[in-house]
C-alpha cells in the first residue's frame, strides 16, 4: 500500500510538473499575443478617431474660406457699396435680392447680414431690420441686444467668430448660432461696414455626422481663444 501511494504521488507530481512545463510558455504567449492585439487595437481606433476629426477640422476650415469668399464677393458688389444701397427706396429692396442670392449659395448659412457704419439699421437676406428689432424677434438672442450688437459690428477690424444662444420661435427652448463677421471692404485698414453670416449649430453637427462615422464621444470645436463654438455628443451611425 505505501509503495502504491508513493507510486501514485509520483504520477501526480510528474504529471503536474509536464502540465507546468506546458502551461507556462502558454500562458505567456497567450498574453503577449492578447496584448500585442489589444494595443494594436486600441491604436487602430486611436488612429481612426483622430483621421476623423482631422477631416472634421478640414471641413470647417474650408467653410471658413468659403465664407471669407463670399464675404470678399460681397464687398466688391458695385449692388452693395454704401452709396449704392442708399440711394433710394428701390435699392434698398433691390439690396435684400442680393443678399438672398449669396445666402442661397451658401448652405449651411442661415442668416446674411449687411451692416455700414452709421446706420441704424441692418440688410438681410430676408429684409431690413433695426438692430433691436433683429436681436429681439428675428433671432431671439438670450445673450445679445440690439445696442452690444450694433456695438459689435461698429468696433469690427478683423474677421470674428461667436457663438450666441438664441430661443426657437413658439418654444421656450434654446439653441445656439455661430456668428461670423467679417470687415468689409477685405484687408482694409478702415472698414466701412460688416458683413455677418448666421449659423446654427445643429447645421454644422448634422454636417460632421457622416464624416465622424460611428464615434463616440464629445465633439468641441474651439477657437483660437481656446472658447467653445461647437460642442455635441457624437454617436453617428
Amino acid at each position: 500500500m505505501r509503495r502504491k501511494r508513493t507510486n501514485s504521488r509520483l504520477f501526480y507530481q510528474f504529471l503536474l510538473s509536464h502540465v507546468l512545463i506546458f502551461a507556462i510558455p502558454f500562458i505567456i504567449l497567450s498574453g503577449v499575443v492578447y496584448y500585442n492585439a489589444v494595443v494594436r487595437f486600441k491604436s487602430e481606433i486611436e488612429a481612426s478617431n483622430v483621421y476623423k476629426l482631422n477631416q472634421v477640422k478640414n471641413t470647417f476650415d474650408l467653410l471658413a474660406r468659403g465664407l471669407d469668399n463670399t464675404a470678399s464677393r460681397i464687398s466688391i458688389d458695385s449692388e452693395l457699396t454704401p452709396f449704392v444701397v442708399k440711394s433710394g427706396k428701390y435699392k434698398e429692396i433691390e439690396v435684400v435680392d442680393e443678399l438672398g442670392k449669396y445666402k442661397a449659395n451658401n448652405t449651411i448659412v442661415d442668416e446674411v447680414a449687411l451692416y455700414f457704419h452709421g446706420d441704424e439699421r441692418l440688410y438681410t437676406s430676408s429684409g431690413i431690420n433695426s438692430f433691436d428689432t433683429f436681436a429681439k424677434r428675428v433671432y431671439g438672442f438670450s445673450d445679445l441686444d440690439g445696442i452690444r450688437l450694433d456695438e459689435e459690428m461698429s468696433r469690427l477690424q478683423i474677421p470674428e467668430i461667436r457663438r450666441t444662444q438664441t430661443t426657437v420661435s413658439g418654444s421656450s427652448q434654446k439653441q445656439n448660432v455661430l456668428m461670423y463677421m467679417f470687415p468689409i471692404p477685405r484687408n482694409s485698414q478702415s472698414p466701412y461696414g460688416t458683413v455677418s453670416f448666421f449659423i446654427r449649430e445643429s447645421m454644422l453637427t448634422e454636417l460632421v455626422g457622416p464624416i465622424l462615422g460611428d464615434f463616440n464621444g464629445s465633439v468641441y470645436i474651439l477657437d483660437s481663444k481656446d472658447t467653445i463654438l461647437v460642442q455635441g455628443a457624437a454617436r453617428m451611425t
